[in-house]
């Protein structure tokens, strides 16, 4: 196998991008740039990255989209991510739906429910905090089902979330046992 000379990045635009106010954070430490081997995979994870922190930073509806234009006889490829960010939103309504366990009436709080899963109305949306308030909700090991998306949105600044949950047993009890030996009894 004689592999070659590599196809190198000559030139990267990132298009979409001029109204985002976090637009430097949000291109920092991308796997594809200028100079960098012309990669598929690094244009696939950098497109990624873009929409994921985009998602992360108040716009939901974010989609970037990758083009390339490859010169492979100047061993030179021109790369172009075209970002459609829509509006940026704030969360303006939070939603939850609870269930008891077996069909019963729920027996955790609403308002505990609201304060475990720390989103508030007013606050930038952020995927990354949605994820949390899931993660949040699960590890009290109250619910069986967590279910933490938004829903419509209300305006062109406000998203509204829903936060749907199913209650686990809220009593447990564990026992465990056991015997071995290796030189010695445990």
């Amino acid at each position: 196998i004689v592999e070659g000379e590599p196809v190198r990045v000559d030139t990267l635009r990132i298009e979409g991008l001029d109204a985002v106010p976090e637009r430097s954070a949000i291109i920092a430490g991308l796997p594809t740039r200028v100079g960098g081997w012309f990669d598929r995979y690094a244009n696939a994870e950098a497109r990624d990255s873009l929409t994921r922190r985009l998602r992360d930073n108040g716009y939901p509806d974010a989609e970037t989209f990758l083009g390339y234009d490859l010169r492979a006889a100047d061993k030179r490829a021109t790369v172009v991510f075209t970002v459609s960010t829509g509006a940026r939103r704030r969360i303006g309504e939070v939603r939850i739906t609870q269930e008891g366990r077996d069909g019963r009436a729920p027996e955790v709080r609403q308002r505990a429910v609201r304060r475990l899963a720390g989103l508030d109305v007013g606050d930038l949306y952020r995927e990354s905090a949605l994820e949390l308030a899931k993660r949040r909700l699960y590890q009290s090991e109250a619910f069986a089902q967590v279910v933490v998306e938004p829903a419509e949105t209300v305006n062109d600044s406000l998203i509204t979330v829903d936060v749907n949950v199913r209650e686990g047993y809220l009593r447990a009890a564990r026992l465990g046992g056991g015997w071995g030996t290796l030189d010695c009894f445990r």
